[in-house]
């Protein structure tokens, strides 16, 4: 698959859960472009039966309250970059369990829209927040040890630009993928702000995903099957959150998504 893109699905489901997953993003992107970031126990992982994955053991993915306990992506980036996984992809799709993918051929819209924005990472929610009221950068400017890591890293004019963007659905070059793992944090930053300020700061272009922010957020919402598929006919690449989705096999009306008939 040279020159294709590496899907990543990080997720701490049951394996039968996982299963359900796996059918769904086949109807969306090649199989053998799929790999799974596991999270969840030792035992749930030796049970998926899918042949790329990789068990993640980080208690920074473990957190409730994520942005006060720093959670954290680092590792799981840096197990799919020493695991190999970059090896034949140009690009990298980094997604959520509960991100569920609503375009046949989605790789190819991201990689067009890469192209034509001339970036290097797509990012949801994707924004600049230094000197701003906004709660992650306050918490994070406060911190000593965060504008030095700044300084030391950034290849940019202004070193002190602070950028955030959601943690579900960002869209790499493998080159920035790669450049970002090699970061390591002088104290614990949250994901959020740590993944698109460092990825700023060492020369990368990053752009917004074009989807409708109604379908594409943090917030827990109950999006029912009407909602998805008039997500998906609006061209919505993806919808966030489905905590439960993969607990039962998706109904048909949302299955039908992915087939000729119901194809948009």
């Amino acid at each position: 698959m040279s020159g294709g893109t590496l899907n990543v699905i990080l997720t701490h489901q049951e394996p039968v859960q996982v299963a359900r997953m796996l059918a769904w993003w086949q109807s969306i992107v090649p199989a053998d472009s799929i790999a799974i970031a596991y999270g969840g126990p030792a035992d749930a992982f030796a049970a998926i039966q899918w042949p790329r994955k990789i068990y993640v053991a980080s208690s920074r993915l473990k957190t409730r309250e994520h942005h006060k306990e720093m959670q954290s992506y680092t590792q799981v980036f840096r197990a799919v970059m020493d695991g190999g996984f970059l090896d034949s992809f140009e690009t990298v799709h980094f997604a959520e369990y509960d991100q569920v993918p609503l375009q046949p051929g989605l790789n190819d819209l991201q990689r067009a829209h890469l192209g034509r924005e001339q970036a290097d990472v797509l990012g949801y929610r994707l924004r600049r927040i230094d000197g701003t009221n906004d709660g992650h950068f306050l918490n994070h400017w406060r911190l000593p040890e965060f504008r030095r890591f700044l300084a030391d890293i950034s290849v940019r004019n202004d070193p002190s630009v602070v950028m955030s963007m959601l943690g579900f659905g960002s869209f790499w070059k493998a080159g920035a993928f790669e450049a970002v793992c090699q970061i390591t944090e002088p104290t614990p930053f949250y994901l959020e702000v740590f993944l698109p300020t460092v990825t700023h700061h060492l020369g990368f272009r990053l752009r917004p995903v074009p989807d409708a922010p109604e379908y594409a957020s943090h917030e827990a919402r109950s999006f029912s099957p009407s909602d998805i598929a008039a997500a998906a006919c609006r061209g919505q690449w993806n919808i966030h959150p489905l905590k439960s989705l993969w607990d039962a096999t998706p109904p048909r009306e949302l299955q039908a998504l992915l087939t000729p008939s119901g194809s948009r």
